[in-house]
């Protein structure tokens, strides 16, 4: 059957036949909501946090902040690919994640050490939801901050004022308004903190936990991308802070009077190795002797901190033996030690370190921090295979030395508990691998290799994880001779490091 159309009723449908044809690139494009993805123009590089289906319309396109043109060859998409798109002549690599994404906006400011800067953060998250922060942003860190990727601090606020912080729940972690983003730059896996930071909470338990069910011994981790100023500055690693609030430990009272203590080691000294007692004499501020007072907000609070060390340091055989477990938490002291060895965290025996206390009148524990110098690396990122050792400082040279309370038979006997679960060879290696592999799936090396110094994925994970069995091989045999070989390490073990 033949069909006559008028040319009036042409004429008349010619408006919507053209808004038809207008639409139709749209239509046959998925569109992403603006907070979901990042067009960096600089690096001529798209991000995006939400994967479209694909559809049977070739070419596949996807509406972004203009549409994008996939080749013709590509008919799915899936996460961590580059995918080259097209846009109006010009080609883009884009690449689909989970990973959450944030944009630093600095308002033609640049970052720096000092003074903070204020900011808006938007927050993408794979859920759908984003947010936009005032942030005062600052670089931090000591070596990490000298490196070409900057790592920062960043702390919310209600407004662009500045005035009244905002606390603010991300990802599962703490509610609060101060986050640390890590750069990881010296890391040449991107996995060491992640991994090591996980594993102390997968072993240690506060001992004063069943009294605050919601203190955490440690910092928990959640990889992010971050763009500055909307163009990419690689793969982080989002932490929450360690401090009073996470260790909940107890305020001090309106009268002044001190319970809750928190002590932050930041340089080697004499007094963070427990090798010796420097004069209180100039402390009246925040630090003394390598040490940075986090709590209580009182620069003059340091005769705790000095009466430790100097317990340690200069009490005799019987004074120590008879008072260690009122200064210091035993079982702690035994989790650190075996920590600090199976990583061989070389830079966190008396540096890069927490002393913290619950309350007036109970034990101090060890807390660690800055876990990038672990599972067979230095700080600065390089290779270091030394497995036949140990690390140690004046306290735990005095612990194993005169083995008070059956240091040695204990942490014999925690060692091998751990050895058949978390400190199991494929334990570690799965931990460390699991996240490696996540960046891999994610594509982060890839994006980070862009526009960062990256790896040979391959051969640092055949490195790191080779290096495992062969530290486990080591502490099992220097563990397994507890108590009969003497076990004391050497004294230089305990001296001074080169500085950095």
């Amino acid at each position: 059957m033949f069909i006559k159309l008028s040319s009036s009723w042409f004429l008349r449908c010619l408006p919507i036949f053209s808004l038809l044809l207008f639409a139709l690139p749209s239509v046959l494009a998925q569109s992403v909501s603006a907070d979901r993805y990042r067009v960096d123009a600089a690096n001529q590089l798209i991000l995006c946090n939400k994967l479209p289906t694909a559809t049977n319309t070739q070419p596949l396109s996807v509406t972004l902040d203009q549409v994008y043109t996939f080749p013709d060859s590509v008919t799915t998409l899936k996460r961590g690919v580059f995918y080259p798109v097209d846009r109006n002549g010009v080609t883009y690599s884009l690449m689909f994640t989970a990973l959450p994404m944030l944009n630093i906006q600095t308002r033609g400011k640049d970052i720096v050490n000092t003074p903070a800067i204020m900011t808006k953060l938007t927050i993408a998250d794979t859920t759908g939801s984003t947010r936009l922060k005032w942030s005062q942003v600052n670089i931090r860190g000591a070596y990490t901050s000298t490196l070409p990727k900057k790592p920062y601090k960043v702390v919310f606020y209600t407004d662009s004022t500045g005035r009244i912080t905002k606390d603010t729940a991300l990802f599962g972690m703490r509610e609060d308004s101060e986050w640390l983003l890590l750069a990881m730059y010296n890391e040449p896996l991107r996995v060491n903190n992640a991994t090591s930071h996980a594993l102390w909470l997968k072993m240690y338990k506060l001992y004063y936990a069943s009294q605050e069910t919601d203190a955490v011994p440690g910092i928990r981790t959640r990889y992010v991308d971050v763009f500055l100023n909307g163009v990419y500055n690689g793969i982080y690693l989002l932490t929450e802070p360690m401090d009073r609030k996470q260790l909940k430990l107890k305020k001090t009272n309106t009268n002044g009077s001190v319970r809750g203590e928190l002590y932050k080691s930041v340089n080697w000294t004499d007094a963070t190795l427990f090798t010796g007692v420097p004069s209180l004499d100039g402390a009246n501020r925040d630090t003394w002797a390598g040490y940075e007072l986090k709590y209580p907000n009182d620069t003059t609070f340091w005769s705790n901190l000095y009466g430790l060390t100097d317990f340690v340091v200069n009490s005799n055989s019987d004074q120590f033996k008879s008072k260690l477990s009122t200064r210091w938490q035993t079982d702690n002291l035994i989790d650190y030690f075996l920590f600090l060895n199976l990583i061989r965290a070389a830079d966190n025996r008396g540096k890069n370190l927490y002393i913290a206390r619950y309350k007036e009148n109970e034990p101090y524990i060890y807390i660690p921090w800055d876990l990038d110098g672990t599972f067979g690396y230095m700080w600065a990122g390089n290779r270091d295979e030394t497995t036949t050792d140990i690390l140690s400082n004046g306290l735990y040279d005095k612990l194993l030395g005169l083995n008070p309370g059956s240091f040695q038979e204990r942490a014999k006997t925690r060692w091998f508990a751990l050895r058949k679960g978390v400190f199991d060879a494929g334990a570690l290696k799965s931990s460390l691998t699991a996240n490696v592999q996540r960046l891999t799936n994610e594509g982060a090396y890839r994006r980070e290799g862009r526009i960062w110094p990256t790896p040979n994925v391959t051969d640092e994970t055949s490195y790191a994880t080779g290096w495992i069995d062969r530290r486990l091989s080591y502490l099992d045999g220097y563990f397994g001779g507890f108590p009969d070989v003497c076990a004391n390490p050497r004294p230089r073990r305990s001296r001074l490091p080169r500085r950095h």
